[in-house]
């Protein structure tokens, strides 16, 4: 009987293996066949057709009963129970994973077949999605979702990481996810939880990516034996396009984007291409005596301005009505700007309108390869998606208005990171699963590296007083410098007092240095603006925001006045005013009739401009009295003071209360930049130096003469109104007669350019 036994097995799954591809296939489960369950119908093992190695229910789950769908066996697993296969997963390989499976809960992980740290899973949903290493940040994720009985598919290409997810036989994702490195197989349950609620029919594992008429032949086999409807392959496309403008591009303005492509079908009798501009055709072509393998194509120019082109590519297959094989919309040409940081630079002001003429493309922070169709702007969400923040928005929404420019907005911002989460992978700047990564790709896709001219960075707030965020930053700039070659202005938003660790003091006055580090490089001030919650701002405040920059951008890209043009006041100098240093004068660059806000009650006290200002590293050493002239404080202490410092790291004085106020401002309201334990200079001859425009010490050049200062370097030159002229000593040989200010770090010595 035994001997009998054993003949009738191995004719048995020798008709099953007849059924499915062989070549590669190193696990599979049916649940009618080499089963044992015990008196309560309850599953104990379940083996391998391949090698008839078991698959067991261990010790911690729950019971796994046996049912039945559409008339076939299967196991229930009911939320805590799962199976253990054996560790068969291809570790570093190609695979399939082909599962038949019915989910009864869409609560929960609902893992269907997954490991220690590779998950096939549906997370609260009925969109199956693939992880491997425990990289939840970058997953393949199915847009068509499983209903009732589905056959499910995973094929993955270890050579270029794509995973290919299906469900019926409709494709629903196609993106890249890391290798895999885990070899455990546990069916409806991740790490040992994490559970599925449903029932699992079948489970296949080939060693290899199924294609072709194996995986037409595996399909047919299970969606006949399922009475599953399959989705039907796609029929080839009538022409394949090799250069194609996709809908809402925003090209290059006075570039030329053409149509190419090969026809694909004996159907094809013309290849006709027609281009409008605003309703008005600007090009058309039409190909006749096509055959298979024939190419085409036609090219037309993007002028610049607010316009739109629509093209068309019909075919003529011999019908009453001509195929249509593309309809690209609404291309138009402009800007490309890039916008990156935490959460103030991609938090949303839901409800804003955005111009028809902003546009993002892919997703921010998207880590799907997929991703790269151009997209109408959105400030409606807090990041994902087609967002670009609400000053984001606003800025194209302005620059659309006021200087009918469309642009492109690529954002790169992630809430809650840390400056060195920005910084790119060493070993692969396209990693997808890193912030740089999944931004640097959407800016190399959309073809704006050499585009993308201005860079905004609001970021700060996670990082604190132990961090060397200056030589942080530098590592960032000088990725940026390689990935964006044209790049010329990078506007540093200074942070101001709100959430995140202490030492924000710090990191502040960090960022104030950094125009003095790199030219390129513009600080704007976020302290002063309006309708702050303790961390982010309400659309106002953002909106506030964008029309500060918005002015910064449209003043120099218009060159509307000589040189760089800042808004946001300075700090220049520190000085004594009198012998005992307790009466100190605060000197500022680019200051616009200066002004401290009205004093405002905060925490259940009235907060005045005293509370701004403290010496000596002592934030409860404050001014006895403040006054504000044009361009300079002036504050008396009770006690010498040598060093000074503008708004506390992140509370009033022996408060928990976040700092909201007086502040110091333009006449606009932009405000001035903060500043942390500045030096004083005593007042004296030398002291002179430092006096900004008014200093003693002078040069006097002749107009078309270079400045010649010995071993002095200035990092920058600029005019009485603080705006940066010229970046270099040989630099002055250009400007026009007149006053101008050479910086060399705190020092200020004046530069007279005489005819």
């Amino acid at each position: 009987m035994k001997i009998l036994a054993l003949c009738i097995l191995a004719l048995s799954c020798a008709a099953l293996q007849a059924q499915v591809p062989q070549s590669g296939l190193k696990l599979w489960l049916r649940a009618d066949s080499l089963v044992q369950k015990n008196a309560q119908s309850e599953l104990v093992t379940w083996k391998n057709i391949v090698d008839l190695r078991s698959a067991i229910v261990p010790v911690p789950s729950t019971p796994v009963l046996t049912s039945t769908i559409n008339g076939r066996s299967a196991f229930v697993l009911d939320g805590a129970g799962y199976i253990e296969a054996p560790s068969m997963m291809p570790v570093g390989a190609d695979y399939t994973l082909v599962v038949v499976a019915k989910v009864n809960n869409t609560v929960g992980a609902n893992n269907i077949v997954s490991g220690n740290n590779r998950a096939f899973w549906l997370n609260n949903s009925l969109n199956p999605r693939m992880l491997h290493n425990g990289n939840f940040g970058q997953q393949a994720v199915s847009t068509v979702a499983m209903n009732e009985l589905s056959i499910l598919r995973v094929r993955y290409n270890n050579a270029t990481g794509i995973a290919r997810l299906a469900v019926n036989n409709l494709q629903g994702a196609a993106d890249p996810i890391p290798a895999n490195t885990d070899s455990v197989v546990f069916i409806g349950s991740y790490a040992r939880g994490n559970f599925f609620t449903g029932a699992i029919s079948e489970v296949l594992i080939y060693e290899r990516e199924l294609e072709g008429a194996d995986l037409i032949a595996l399909d047919m086999y299970l969606h006949a034996r399922y009475a599953v409807p399959r989705v039907p392959d796609p029929l080839p496309p009538l022409v394949v396009f090799d250069v194609l403008p996709q809908s809402l591009l925003v090209a290059k303005c006075n570039d030329s984007l053409f149509i190419k492509g090969r026809v694909n079908s004996t159907r094809v009798r013309s290849v006709n291409i027609i281009v409008d501009s605003n309703g008005v055709v600007v090009s058309s072509k039409n190909i006749t005596g096509v055959i298979v393998g024939s190419s085409f194509n036609a090219g037309f120019f993007v002028q610049q301005g607010q316009h739109l082109y629509n093209v068309v590519v019909t075919l003529d297959t011999g019908g009453v009505v001509r195929d249509t094989a593309l309809n690209s919309r609404n291309i138009t040409c402009g800007e490309v700007i890039a916008i990156t940081g935490q959460s103030n630079s991609i938090w949303g002001a839901p409800g804003t309108v955005a111009s028809p003429w902003a546009r993002t493309y892919g997703s921010n922070s998207s880590a799907q390869r997929a991703d790269t169709a151009y997209k109408p702007s959105s400030a409606d969400g807090f990041g994902g998606g087609p967002d670009v923040g609400a000053f984001g928005l606003y800025l194209q929404n302005r620059i659309a208005e006021t200087m009918k420019v469309p642009t492109l907005v690529i954002n790169g911002g992630v809430g809650g990171t840390r400056i060195e989460q920005h910084l790119p992978d060493p070993d692969n700047r396209l990693n997808l699963s890193t912030i740089y990564g999944s931004w640097l790709y959407r800016v190399i896709t959309s073809g704006s590296s050499e585009r993308i001219r201005w860079l905004f960075w609001y970021q700060g707030e996670s990082n604190g007083d132990n961090d060397d965020y200056l030589a942080l930053f530098d590592q960032l700039y000088s990725a940026w410098k390689i990935d964006l070659p044209n790049l010329q202005y990078v506007v540093v938003i200074q942070i101001r007092p709100g959430c995140g660790p202490n030492g924000h003091e710090k990191i502040r006055d960090a960022q104030r240095k950094l125009e003095y580090r790199h030219t390129d490089v513009i600080v704007h001030a976020a302290s002063g603006l309006p309708f702050h919650d303790g961390c982010h701002y309400g659309s106002d405040g953002y909106f506030a925001l964008g029309e500060q920059l918005f002015n910064i951008y449209r003043i120099n890209e218009l060159s509307l006045q000589p040189g760089r043009f800042v808004s946001a006041p300075t700090i220049s100098a520190a000085t004594c005013t009198n012998q005992p240093c307790n009466n100190i004068r605060l000197q500022f660059r680019r200051a616009d009739q200066l002004r401290m806000t009205p004093d405002v009650s905060v925490g259940g006290s009235m907060r005045t401009a005293r509370d701004a200002f403290y010496a000596n590293g002592d934030p409860t050493m404050l001014p006895l009295s403040v006054s504000v002239t044009s361009d300079a404080v002036e504050l008396q202490f009770a006690s010498p003071v040598t060093r000074v410092s503008y708004i506390p790291d992140k509370n009033y004085v022996n408060t928990a209360v976040v700092y909201e106020g007086p502040w110091l401002v333009t006449s606009t309201g932009v405000g001035a930049i903060t500043f942390n334990n500045i030096d004083v200079q005593p007042t004296s001859v030398a002291g002179e130096r430092y006096a900004d425009a008014s200093s003693q010490q002078s040069f006097v050049v002749e107009r078309g003469q270079p400045l010649r200062l010995g071993a002095h370097k200035p990092c920058s030159i600029l005019d009485l109104r603080g705006r940066i002229v010229a970046t270099s000593p040989e630099d002055v040989a250009g400007l026009p007669e007149g006053i101008y200010v050479a910086h060399l770090g705190y020092v200020n010595v004046r530069v007279i350019v005489v005819p």
